[in-house]
Formats: C-alpha cells, structure tokens, sequence
C-alpha cells in the first residue's frame, strides 16, 4: 500500500481535525503517501483530490469542524454514484481510503468495502450514534458545550422565574440531549428512544416550580415553630424535615440505566 486516501463526512464534530491530522503524519511517517479528499464523499465522486504533508495539516488539532470540509452526498447511496467514486480511486491510483465521519458516513464506508476497495473508518459525530462505540469523537466538547449553555440559561431562568427549551443535536438518538439533562439539572429530558406525553411534560415543569416553592415555605414554618437541624425535601412525592446529620452520609450511587434515570429526573 503506497497511496491512502482520507476524507471527512456528514456533520462536523470538534476532533475531526486531530483525527485527520493523525491519519497524514502517521501516514507520511510510514512512506505512505496521503490524498486529501474535499467535501467527501461528494468530493470523492467529483474527483476533489490533493495531496496533503505534514506540514498542510500543521495548527489545525485545536480547530473545529474539518479543514477538508464535509457534504452530503445522496447520489452516493445509488450504485452508480459508488462507482464513480471507485472510478476516482483507481484513476489516482489509491490503495486504501479512511473515512473520518458518523453513522450515515460510516454505512457510506461499509457500502464501499462490501465492494472490495480496502477502507476503514473512524467513529466521529457529537450524536454518538455509532453502535459499538462507548463514546465518538466530538461528543465530549459538544457536551460541554450545551452545559455551559444551560448554565447560562439558569441564571435568567431563575431571575424571571421561568422556564426554558434546550434543543441539542442527536436526530434519532437521544444521548447528548440524555446526558445534557442529567449534567445540567434539568426538570424534565425527552429523547426519541421514550416515548413522553407532552401533558405529561407539562405536569412536570410545573411541579417542579410548586415543589420549590412548598420546601422554602416549610422552611419558614418549621424554623418559627423552633425546629432546628433539619432539611426540608420531598421524599415519596410529600414535603419531609430530615435531620441534617443525614447529609453526612453519602447518597447510595443512582440506577446506572441511564434511561430510567432520565425519566426519574422527568417525573
């Protein structure tokens, strides 16, 4: 194998341009010689190809998105796409190609090796939807990112005493939006994989808001009537006074199924 191609495909995720960067150095380190597709697997099929060093992909492991660019490309899911794409490879004499992208990229990559081209694929999408992967490249940073976005929502959230929607990407697969919900302290998490009655949503948001306020006022009430040391919360759906020495011992770990998590922290 001598030359090796390398594109990125579907959504940009952050650490698309670490990966591609991996692939050419430690490419150019083993005598490969490194072909650059743009836009891919569009790219692919118009032929946009060049040759990239170690110098082409230097200061970009710190950028987002892909220094390549990425697009769909429908006509590549009919036979005849897949063969121009084939066509390109042979005429620039490419021995093998990485595909850089997320599950629709990867299904891409699959189609392409079921045909005898030699290709193999690196898991990266912030929907971490790729099944046998724990974690995909751009999933961290976009979490990240949606946390600090939620933080800064709670601070007018609760100035104004409202309510607010977080969307985050995933499509069909509800991780980020899971985990976002979990991280971020939200009232109520929906995802495509649960089914949730909107009312249901709605009885949510607004218990949370009554429950807030009957455990500040049960705080008033049982410090005037001298009570002392305890904590007000809601325990098995009442407001309760436990002593505070309680908090001295540590919560037993919550259900590792994060799913039922999800829909604990939506009740």
């Amino acid at each position: 194998m001598q030359r090796v191609a390398v594109l990125t495909s579907g959504g940009d995720a952050p650490g698309m341009n670490a990966a591609l960067r991996a692939v050419v150095r430690v490419g150019s380190a083993r005598d490969l010689e490194i072909i650059g597709v743009r836009q891919g697997f569009s790219g692919l099929i118009d032929g946009q190809l060049r040759p990239l060093g170690a110098r082409d992909v230097a200061g970009i492991i710190h950028l987002g998105g892909t220094m390549l660019g990425s697009a769909r490309a429908p006509e590549f899911r009919e036979p005849e796409g897949r063969d121009r794409a084939l066509a390109i490879l042979n005429k620039h004499r490419i021995d093998g190609i990485v595909v850089i992208g997320g599950n629709g990229s990867l299904a891409g990559a699959h189609a392409l090796s079921t045909s005898g081209f030699p290709v193999v694929g690196v898991a990266s999408t912030i929907d971490n939807d790729v099944n046998g992967a724990d974690i995909t490249i751009g999933v961290d940073t976009a979490l990240n990112i949606a946390l600090e976005a939620i933080d800064r929502l709670k601070t007018t959230a609760s100035s104004h005493q409202r309510a607010f929607l977080v969307e985050v990407m995933g499509r069909n697969f509800g991780y980020l939006a899971l985990m976002a919900g979990i991280a971020g302290g939200a009232d109520v998490v929906v995802i495509p994989e649960v089914e949730t009655d909107p009312d249901a949503v709605v009885r949510g948001l607004k218990d949370a808001y009554t429950l807030a306020s009957h455990t500040g006022a049960a705080a008033v009430d049982r410090l005037v009537a001298g009570e002392s040391g305890t904590f007000i919360a809601l325990v098995k759906g009442s407001i309760a006074a436990l002593p505070l020495v309680r908090v001295l011992t540590p919560k037993p770990p919550p259900d590792p199924e994060l799913v039922k998590l999800a829909q604990l922290l939506a009740r």
